[in-house]
């Protein structure tokens, strides 16, 4: 599909405390990262229901960004829609008084990993999607999988740049189109993807999930076929920015063994720890210890 009525500009401003690379790559997210090309990270996103080809690139403390995108859409919405995707409204100050007070550990990881944040999902149906296929899956693997599944069943949109783009498919779209699914590379899980899918079509609204208080949320996604505790937290923290969500794999439980000595009921415990900064506890204890010498 090409894109008419388009708009092409660019802007920066000033993002402190913020590593674009390091968040975009944490290995922590239920989205692949952007596409690399010509020093920019770009990636197809809807704002306003108009498609958007958003580039960015970061130098020192300040975010370039270029954009092509329908006349409608304004540069105060793009800027708004990017610092949600990288939660730069995130008081990450706040969060490192609370996360290294008393604590050399903690605050080495800090020092090492400063300017992670948060890399939330455009789509909350693709999180969801991506976080069942990430289930025992390494990250290269599902990554892959979810490129193949927008460039197989995604609509193509193609902008003045001759850059082309695909977008992630909706729940409809996958029903009608469930066998291609199967060459996508994700296994066992595609019958968890078209019975999910099912469900979020014709039975639950994200936007009702998106209501819920974060208890109601999480017990309604563990009904979801393939969707057990981790990935429900996943789904709650990446797609619906839930600070107080504590996703728990293999790498957090060594993490929280390796500091506190606890090895039972996990996710509780990081829970009661931290609060509502649960969310971005887990995100650097899963840097600390997958880099851990």
């Amino acid at each position: 599909m090409e894109i008419n009525k388009i708009k092409c500009g660019k802007f920066s401003f000033n993002v402190p405390n913020f590593d674009l690379k390091l968040t975009m790559f944490s290995g922590q997210t239920s989205q692949p990262p952007w596409k690399h090309k010509n020093d920019y990270y770009q990636e197809l996103i809807f704002i306003e229901d108009k498609p958007c080809l958003i580039k960015v690139r970061q130098k020192n403390n300040h975010l370039e960004v270029k954009y092509e995108t329908d006349t409608k859409v304004s540069p105060q919405d793009i800027k708004k829609t990017i610092k949600y995707i990288f939660d730069l409204e995130f008081n990450l100050d706040k969060f490192y008084f609370n996360f290294t007070q008393n604590d050399s550990i903690f605050s080495r990881i800090v020092e090492k990993y400063n300017g992670l944040r948060l890399f939330l999902a455009h789509n909350k149906y693709e999180c969801i999607i991506s976080s069942i296929t990430s289930a025992n899956n390494s990250i290269s693997k599902w990554t892959r999988s979810i490129l193949r599944i927008k460039e197989k069943l995604g609509r193509k949109y193609v902008f003045p740049s001759s850059e082309e783009m695909y977008y992630f498919p909706d729940p409809e779209t996958v029903l009608e189109n469930k066998d291609k699914l199967k060459y996508c590379g994700v296994g066992y899980r595609y019958k968890y993807i078209v019975e999910t899918t099912k469900i979020l079509y014709e039975n639950l609204s994200i936007d009702e999930v998106n209501k819920m208080e974060y208890d109601e949320a999480f017990e309604t996604l563990l009904e979801l076929p393939g969707v057990g505790p981790k990935v429900a937290d996943c789904i709650l923290l990446y797609g619906f920015r839930r600070y107080e969500a504590f996703p728990v794999d293999i790498w957090i439980t060594r993490a929280i063994k390796d500091l506190f000595g606890v090895s039972k009921d996990i996710r509780e415990f990081g829970q009661s720890k931290f609060g509502k900064y649960a969310g971005y506890a887990q995100l650097y204890l899963y840097q600390y210890i997958r880099h851990k010498k």
